[in-house]
This record gives C-alpha cells, sequence and structure tokens, in this order.
C-alpha cells in the first residue's frame, strides 16, 4: 500500500477521510474510511488501557457509496440501542473466563448493578457465578472448548454488585474459530423474578388442593404464611382469624432460613392482636394499612409481636368474605393477614399483590372450613328445631351403650309424641305447625342436663337420651316436669293452643341392642296413645304381646293376599253438574279372621314396613279393573238411560308402588287383559308423593300419561306445599283433588248459607286448577251446605259422606242406576 494521500471526493462523514490503497492490481482507487469514535469511548483508554490498545473500528467502503456509508452508521446506532435496552447480559469471554467485550459496555443502566465501565476491566465470569454452581460451569466449558461450535445452557446464579445473587439463566457457544468473535459468546437473562412468579402460582395451587381435599386449617395456613415468607424479602407473616366472632386463631411460620416463630400469638394474646389488628382498620373492605411500630402505642399486644420478631413494620390486609355483607352492607371480615417487615423493607407494589392474594387464598380457606361446620351440622341436625337429628342420636345411642355396658350403669330412652298434631296441621297450616316444634324443642331442651341428648326423631316425634340413670325415679322427674311445661299453653299465630304430649320410656342396663331400645320405646309410646294420650308409659313385658300384634298384623297380610280376605269398596265421585257418578275410588277392606274389618288407616302403614306395599297396589289394581270391566259389560247396566260416559276407576298409589320398575308394562297388561280403556283409569298420585317425586316416579307417570291413565293430584292442600307448582311443571296433571281438611275449611259469609266464602283455600284451590285447565274435585264433602258452597264455586266433582259412601262391589249396579 502506498503512503496514505487526500482524495478528491471530500469527507464521506464524520471521522472519515479518504485514502488511497493498493488493489491486489496495483491499481489504486478512492476509499472512504470510517473509524467509530464511539468504539475509543465506549471501550476506553486508561492507564492501565493505553491508546495503543483501544480497540477501533474501521470500516472500508468505495467513496462513491455514500448511501452504504449511512445504512452502516444507522445500523451502528440501532445496535447500540438494542444493546442498551436488552434485558439478557450478552458478554465475549476468552478461553479463561475473562470478559473481552459485553452489553454492558453499552448500556445506559447498570446491569447486575455494575457501572458500564467495569465490564472493560476484564471482569471473570466465574468471578460473578454462585461458588456452589462454578464446578458444573467449569466442567461445561471445558467441554465446550474441545468442539468449536458447541454450545450448552442451563440455570444458574449470578452475583450483583451489592454481593446478592439473582437466578439466571446461561447460554455458552464457543465462537473461539470465529474471525469475527474470537470468543466465548455468553448470554445470561435474569428469571428471578420469573421464577418468584411462577413458585408464587405453584404455591397458590398447593393452598387450593390443601383446602379442596380439606386439610387441617392450620396446615393450610402455615403453609400459606411461608409462601408469603418466601415472596417477601424479610417477611414474617401471620394469619389472624376469628374477627367474625369466631374464636380468635392465629397461623404463622418461620421467615425462609430462621426457625423463629411470633411468639405468644396463642390463646388471650391471640385474641388481643386479633381485636387490635381489627381496630386498626375503618371497616372491612377498606386496602391495605402499614403501620410503624411507633405508632402503635395503642396496641401493646401488636408491638409485642413485633419486637419478638425482631421488625419493626406492620402491613395489615383483611380477610373478608366476598359472599355476604354484615347488616351495615360493608363485607363480613373474617380475619386479617399481618405481615411483619424490617424497617428498611417498605412494601411494594409486587409485595401488597401478593398480601392481596394471600387474603383471597386465606377467605376461601376460612369459608370452606365454616362450610364444613355447617355442613357437618346440617347432617347430624335437624333443621327446623335445631335439635339433633336420627343419625345423630343413633351415634350418641350406640356411645351411651358402650358406656354403659363397661361402667354398669343405666340409660334410659323417652320417646315423645305430640298428641293430634296433624289435626294442628290441618286447622292452623304447617306454619303454625313448623312454629309449634319449635317451641316445644326448645321447652324440652330446657327440662333435661347439658349432657343429655333431645333428638327430633321424624314429624312430630322426639327422642331423649339420658345417661346415668339410678333408678326410674330420675326419668320420671324428666316426665313429670314435661307435664307441667305442657300445662302452658303455646302462643301460636296470635292464638294461645293447649297441647298434649305421649310418652313411652325404656330403661336398660346396657345389654339391649340400641335398636331395641328405640323399637321398645316407640312401643311405650304408641301404647300411651291407645290408653288415652297425654300419659306416661313405661315399657315392660307385658307390651311385648302389643308388639307381637303388630308385628303378627304384617304377616297376615302375607296370607290375606293369597287367601281372599281383602276385598275392595269403591267410594263414588259425583259430576256436580250432570248429577251423574263420574269417578269410583277403590278403597281396600280387610276381613281379618280376629280383628274383623279393618279400614286403610288400621294396616296400609304396616303393609309398606313389612314390604307388601307393591303386591297390595296390584292386587287393588286387578280387583278394581276385574270388577268395572265386568259390571260395564252387563247388559242391564248398558240399558241405563241418559248415562254419558262410564266412570272412572281412581287407584292411589303409593311412592314406593309409583317408582317400581315393573309397575308400568304390569299395568299396560292388566288393562289388555280385562280390555279396560286406559282412559277409564285415574292413578291418584299424593301431593306428598308428587313434590319428592324422583326420577323413576316421574319416567313412570309419564308413561302412564302417554298411554291415556287419568293423573290425579291427591290431598292437596293437606301439607301447604309451595313445591307442588314446581312439580306439576314436572308431571302433566289432569285432577286436582282438594283435600278433606280443606273442604272443611269452608265457611259462611256473615251467617247467609247462600254465599261461597270467596277467600276461603278452597277456593283458591278451585281457582288454581281452573287456571291450570285441570278438573277439580273436593273430597270429604260431609255437608250439604259445603256441597252448595262447592257449586257456587264452580267445583267440578265432589266425594263425601253427603255425595255416597262406599259399597262392595256387588252394589256397583244399583249405585250408579240410582245416580242416573
Amino acid at each position: 500500500m502506498p503512503d496514505r494521500t487526500e482524495g478528491d471526493g471530500g469527507s464521506a462523514g464524520d471521522g472519515a477521510e479518504v485514502i488511497d490503497l493498493a488493489a491486489a492490481e496495483r491499481a489504486y482507487r478512492h476509499l472512504n474510511v470510517s473509524v467509530a469514535v464511539a468504539a475509543a469511548d465506549e471501550f476506553g483508554t486508561s492507564p492501565d488501557h493505553p491508546s495503543d490498545t483501544a480497540r477501533y473500528a474501521w470500516v472500508l467502503l468505495p467513496a462513491d457509496d455514500e448511501a452504504a456509508g449511512a445504512t452502516l452508521r444507522t445500523n451502528e446506532r440501532r445496535l447500540r440501542k438494542i444493546l442498551q435496552n436488552i434485558n439478557d447480559t450478552v458478554v465475549i469471554v476468552d478461553e479463561e473466563g475473562r470478559s473481552i467485550a459485553s452489553s454492558g459496555q453499552f448500556s445506559t443502566e447498570p446491569v447486575l448493578g455494575f457501572a458500564p465501565e467495569v465490564w472493560d476491566q476484564g471482569l471473570n465470569m466465574f468471578d460473578l457465578i454462585h461458588p456452589e454452581d462454578q464446578g458444573w460451569v467449569a466442567q461445561r466449558l471445558m467441554e465446550l472448548l474441545d468442539t468449536p461450535g458447541e454450545r450448552f445452557g442451563g440455570r444458574l446464579r449470578v452475583r450483583t454488585a451489592d454481593g446478592g445473587y439473582v437466578d439466571a439463566e446461561g447460554w455458552a457457544v464457543n465462537l473461539l474459530d470465529d474471525p469475527d468473535v474470537r470468543g466465548i459468546l455468553v448470554t445470561t437473562r435474569n428469571v428471578t423474578d420469573r421464577l418468584r412468579d411462577e413458585a408464587f402460582l405453584t404455591g397458590q395451587a398447593e393452598v387450593l388442593r390443601q383446602i379442596a381435599s380439606s386439610a387441617p386449617l392450620e396446615l393450610t395456613m402455615r403453609r400459606l404464611a411461608e409462601l408469603v415468607n418466601r415472596q417477601i424479602d424479610g417477611a414474617v407473616t401471620v394469619v389472624l382469624g376469628g374477627a367474625n366472632g369466631d374464636e380468635p386463631r392465629a397461623f404463622a411460620a418461620a421467615a425462609p432460613g430462621s426457625a423463629a416463630l411470633p411468639v405468644g400469638l396463642t390463646g388471650e394474646h391471640a385474641a388481643a392482636v386479633t381485636v387490635e389488628v381489627a381496630g386498626l382498620r375503618h371497616h372491612a373492605g377498606s386496602g391495605p394499612v402499614v403501620v410503624h411500630r411507633d405508632e402503635l402505642a395503642a396496641q401493646p399486644g401488636l408491638v409485642a409481636t413485633l419486637h419478638s420478631t425482631g421488625r419493626d413494620r406492620a402491613v395489615i390486609l383483611a380477610i373478608v368474605d366476598a359472599s355476604g355483607a354484615s347488616a351495615t352492607g360493608h363485607p363480613v371480615r373474617l380475619g386479617s393477614v399481618l405481615c411483619l417487615l424490617e424497617e428498611r423493607r417498605t412494601p411494594s407494589p409486587r409485595d401488597l399483590e401478593i398480601l392481596g392474594s394471600a387474603a383471597d387464598l386465606a377467605a376461601i380457606a376460612f369459608e370452606r372450613e365454616q362450610s364444613e361446620r355447617e355442613m357437618a351440622h346440617q347432617a347430624l341436625h335437624d333443621e327446623l328445631t335445631g335439635l339433633a337429628n336420627r343419625h345423630l342420636l343413633l351415634d350418641r345411642l350406640e356411645q351411651a351403650h358402650n358406656r354403659a355396658q363397661r361402667r354398669g350403669r343405666r340409660i334410659a330412652l323417652m320417646f315423645l309424641d305430640l298428641d293430634r298434631f296433624k289435626n294442628i296441621n290441618d286447622s292452623l297450616g304447617h306454619d303454625v305447625g313448623d312454629e309449634l316444634l319449635r317451641q316445644f324443642a326448645e321447652r324440652l331442651r330446657l327440662l333435661v342436663r347439658p349432657e343429655d341428648t333431645v333428638a327430633r326423631f321424624g314429624g312430630d316425634e322426639f327422642v331423649v337420651l339420658v345417661e346415668a340413670v339410678v333408678d326410674e325415679g330420675d326419668i320420671t322427674q324428666i316426665a313429670d316436669r314435661l307435664e307441667l311445661a305442657m300445662n302452658e299453653p303455646f302462643l301460636l299465630d296470635g292464638q294461645q293452643l293447649t297441647v298434649t304430649v305421649s310418652v313411652g320410656i325404656v330403661m336398660a342396663s346396657g345389654d339391649e341392642e340400641p335398636a331395641t331400645l328405640l323399637r321398645n320405646a316407640d312401643t311405650a309410646m304408641y301404647r300411651a296413645k291407645e290408653l288415652g294420650r297425654n300419659r306416661t308409659e313405661i315399657y315392660d313385658d307385658t307390651l311385648e304381646a302389643h308388639l307381637a300384634d303388630r308385628t303378627q298384623l304384617s304377616l297376615d297380610l302375607s296370607s290375606a293376599l293369597a287367601g281372599g280376605h281383602l276385598r275392595l269398596a269403591y267410594q263414588p265421585v259425583v259430576d256436580l253438574e250432570r248429577g251423574e257418578v263420574a269417578v269410583l275410588e277403590a278403597q281396600v277392606r280387610w276381613d281379618h279372621p280376629q280383628h274383623g274389618r279393618l279400614l286403610p288407616l288400621d294396616f296400609l302403614a304396616a303393609a309398606e314396613d313389612a314390604g307388601h306395599g307393591v303386591e297390595l297396589g296390584a292386587w287393588i289394581i286387578e280387583r278394581g279393573l276385574s270388577d268395572l270391566a265386568g259390571f260395564a259389560r252387563d247388559p242391564a247396566w248398558v240399558r241405563v238411560p241418559g248415562w254419558s260416559r262410564p266412570p272412572k276407576l281412581a287407584v292411589q298409589l303409593s311412592a314406593r308402588q309409583l317408582a317400581h320398575p315393573e309397575m308400568v308394562p304390569r299395568l299396560e297388561l292388566a288393562l289388555q287383559r280385562h280390555r279396560f280403556l286406559a282412559a277409564n283409569l285415574a292413578i291418584d298420585v299424593p301431593e306428598r308423593v308428587l313434590t319428592s317425586a324422583g326420577e323413576h316416579v316421574l319416567r313412570n307417570l309419564d308413561a302412564l300419561r302417554r298411554l291415556g291413565v287419568t293423573i290425579a293430584v291427591d290431598e292437596v292442600g293437606a301439607t301447604h306445599s309451595s313445591a307442588l307448582l314446581s312439580a306439576m311443571r314436572r308431571v302433566q296433571v289432569d285432577l286436582l283433588k282438594i283435600d278433606a281438611s280443606v273442604v272443611a275449611g269452608l265457611r259462611t259469609v256473615r251467617g247467609d248459607a247462600s254465599q261461597a266464602p270467596q277467600h276461603s283455600l278452597a277456593a283458591g284451590l278451585i281457582g288454581l286448577g281452573h287456571g291450570l285447565g285441570l278438573t277439580v274435585l273436593a273430597k270429604g264433602v260431609d255437608s250439604a251446605l259445603w256441597l252448595q258452597q262447592l257449586r257456587q264455586l264452580g267445583c267440578d266433582l265432589a266425594q263425601g259422606a253427603v255425595v255416597g259412601a262406599p259399597v262392595d262391589g256387588e252394589r256397583l249396579a244399583s249405585l250408579l242406576s240410582r245416580s242416573a
């Protein structure tokens, strides 16, 4: 190359001049030479780095290629800004790990806390790596040096300027043989925040899993406190519960690297701190409160907690129940998250976000615990009275029985039943009946000792379990106190009502099984009712015969079904407009060899208990179809003048019968066998059965309806069920049968028998039925006055003594002929 000469092309840019260089062909050409001044500035010179060792970037371009030069300078500026702003740190190191170049030299902000000039002082990569990570990094670096172009990566801890360490992900590639680099390119990225966020999400998921699996609350809350302590540097976290009136509790965990827990956060101290923390807030829904120890003169418990942990600052965040509000309209406060920090530690926005998430998780845990307590209480207690239910009674009876056996003591059971409770429900309504049960339960609770168990066994039946009984005197004293208490009238719906109770008592020393004790007490109670009610009977061997009679009745029913001792009577139902018998309701009778004729009330319950209900229902349908089918084909019947249509056969079925999987196909076969039209059959479903019908019952009713069978809801109004309309939306109903207790409520208006009581329950039910397009039948019409009123109310059908008494099948012809 010849000596440097001035060209005639002028300057190609700042810091650029034209020189002549000899080409290989010995010719000369003008070139622009750009020297990047920034290179000298950024890499700098110093006494340790004389200018002759400074690195310069030379760019040689043809002098006439000004556009290419501008592009190059633009690219240089772009690269510089990229290096200044990327989060990754890029370092080129030699074989010994010393830095040759680094993006930290161009950064406007310190990287890892190191000033830009530090990166040009030959930092050794191993000085920045955590001692525990240096071994595997050195091993991988040795492997890297053996193969040009080889790369590896991994996670390591990198030192910052203040001596701490951050988590990083690093990658290294061997570019020693690359003439443009001649070093090992190492790229690192600070992943501390990402890993912390991932750890928090994992911790949240673990806490939620513990909550979902019903882990002990103490374990869950301690796990939550540990999670916060790991996320917030230097934090000691305490979760306080009991702000909503529950017993104050404190759950804490030690800070990472420390075994110390906040001392004294139990018992009275926990209660005091809970109250003090709650007092620092205006209301449960406000934001976080940050206080210094010097500001807590009125909170000595909280000051002591700070002192015991060596902390000076407290951050408090309320735990609130987002699903409900208190009477003041504010969220219900369940507790607080108390985070204790060192004086120099000011909570960052992320710290507050962590505490907010912790408060939400704690709320879920507290709500789950409360929900489980409520569910457990509901599972073992009666919803209406709050007393123990049958399940809890049986459990406590089993335990009392075992204790009596071990200790040689006696126990007693009292079985109580309110006298004529059904009449109260029928006449005053079920709301009044429920209130009576609540008041009676409270009186009963006050009569016994705290260690005794009072349970609602079902309906209006109650049981009292008394332990450690010396003799009959102990239990009869309770019965006497009960009798005196029952002399005091109950105030129900604004009126005083005196109620009596029948009581059966059994005593045992632990030899009898709990189920036997209950059965014997129940037997004694029924004996008290048979003897006139409002009395107490103590079980003894003489009642065994009575129990045997009830058992024998169930056994006799099997032979009665096979031996022809059962028969049907038919209660006529009259069309009030036509005066015709429109329906014949089948009612079973039992001609018992010893007890004479028994009505359904005498044995149907026993039949269901003994499992004969389905068989009995099938027999009633079969016999009813036979009687009416044969009667309808009788020539004498066919010639009855003026008859518009044959009467329907109505049969009431129980829930067990309606749910039987073979009920519909068996009924269809019976209809075919007797050549009986499905349209002439009505199935009566009691209201209480319809409103609680399961899927099997609903499917069978739907199948019957498709066959053409009339579906009637019976005993409507007897229970004042609010679920009737909902049930009727699930089942297509044709006929509404108003219960006799509703008809008995009809009264004249101002003494004028010609006026129907338009505001009676009967009027409302008739209007309801007609509004739904149903035929309405009134049962229990035992007076001409009621019949007249029902006609005025527009009732379609009537049944009762004034209409016609039940008749045997042999008298059907005369019954229908008279009605025609």
